[in-house]
């Protein structure tokens, strides 16, 4: 039974009584109303004097910290800021570097998951880069307790990163200061999932400038070169991001079940943004490339870049611009399409389609660079003999992903 209680009396006049036991206040209560209303709402009443009554008492100390701030914070305020603090103070402690170590570990058990075709949950390329993004986010925080960061602090990072310099005396690039800040940002999503954090300060951080850089393109003689110096993958590579105006991540993830020689087209599964897939259209040096490939008598399957590793691609890379005394400078495949797409097809909205762009004013802004039309015919006018694939069985294949 409870010890307060709301009864229905034999009174005809009032015929409600409310009952305390004398436990509770030291003597018996029992009092009488007209109408259960009036009844229950003095139940409330002996309900609270015994909460207050039966309140632990505050510490001194802890009355004297209080008075400190009530005429600087309300009530309201003062409540607010200590169920943070609880909130704050009752998370698992973690170092950035505990923090760190435990996320790529279960990065790595992520990348181990495969689904039918062999696909990772996440790819080896963003596994290496948080590898390598880790200790240099460490380097420059310090190894604090990561619900000790501020966001002020964050801001006054990225301030810094912005003025610092590499080794070679060149300024960092906003694009690989926001690449460090992106990798912090999943850190304390992380971190969240986990019960460590309740929120992710990078997202109240202040707006980081655009990440912009000369647009650099090949020219038709250095890829011809490197089209006779590179074996069957560097060929891959090349052929893709000069004249299918792919992304480096997208060459790797593309498979050679998704060209369509009787279409004209390849297929592209999205991945960056709202247009990343789709359908490109072969041009004629990508056309001819393929149908020596697919139409020969051992043509090649299974993803086009065989599963290797980005540090193979590379070793294969250096190889051929070792032979051909030329080197492809970073994203130019890429813009080298861009450009003279643009000028040789005069449709920005159908340039835009096939890189992959959700409009054509990112292709002016990222991609365009000066090219005459005579250079345009030029650049589509490259052929070259394909080079058959041969897989060798120190390739260096991601975990999870198999060759044809």
């Amino acid at each position: 039974m409870k010890s307060i209680r709301v009864i229905k009396g034999s009174s005809s006049t009032l015929p409600w009584e409310v009952h305390a036991a004398a436990k509770i206040f030291g003597k018996r209560i029992r009092q009488r109303f007209a109408t259960r209303q009036e009844a229950e709402a003095h139940l409330k009443v002996l309900e609270a004097r015994r909460a207050q009554k039966e309140r632990t008492p505050l510490d001194p100390e802890i009355h004297n910290v209080v008075a400190l701030f009530q005429d600087k914070l309300t009530v309201d305020q003062i409540m607010l800021l200590l169920t943070e603090g609880v909130e704050r103070f009752s998370k698992q402690s973690r170092t950035l570097k505990q923090l760190s170590e435990e996320f790529q570990a279960h990065i790595e058990m992520l990348h181990e998951r495969v689904d039918a075709k062999g696909k990772p949950a996440v790819s080896a390329t963003y596994v290496s880069d948080c590898k390598y993004f880790g200790p240099r986010v460490i380097e420059h925080l310090g190894n604090v307790d990561v619900a000790d960061i501020k966001v002020e602090q964050l801001d006054t990072w990225v301030t810094n990163r912005l003025k610092s310099t590499l080794k070679n005396g060149k300024k960092i690039s906003s694009r690989t200061v926001k690449n460090e800040v992106n990798y912090l940002s999943a850190l304390f999503r992380y971190a969240i999932n986990k019960n460590y954090l309740t929120k992710n300060l990078t997202h109240q951080m202040a707006k980081l400038p655009c990440a912009t850089g000369e647009v650099t393109i090949c020219q038709p003689e250095e890829i011809e070169r490197l089209l006779e110096a590179g074996d069957h993958f560097v060929q891959s590579h090349i052929m893709f991001g000069a004249f299918g105006g792919l992304r480096s991540s997208e060459i790797m993830k593309m498979e050679w079940e998704d060209v369509r020689i009787e279409e004209g087209q390849f297929y592209i599964e999205g991945t960056k943004n709202a247009g990343s897939e789709r359908w490109v259209k072969m041009t004629p040096p990508l056309m001819d490339w393929c149908k020596q490939l697919l139409e020969g008598d051992n043509p090649p399957s299974g993803l086009v870049m065989a599963g290797m590793t980005d540090i193979t691609k590379g070793r294969k890379l250096e190889a051929a611009y070792k032979k051909a005394g030329c080197r492809i400078p970073k994203n130019a495949l890429r813009h080298s399409y861009g450009s003279h797409h643009l000028v040789h097809y005069q449709n920005a909205d159908n340039t835009a389609n096939e890189m992959g762009h959700v409009g054509p004013q990112m292709t002016f802004k990222a991609y365009r660079k000066a090219v005459l039309k005579s250079q345009a015919a030029e650049y589509f006018a490259i052929r070259c003999e394909a080079k058959a694939q041969v897989i060798s069985p120190c390739l260096g294949q991601k975990r999870g992903q198999k060759a044809a």
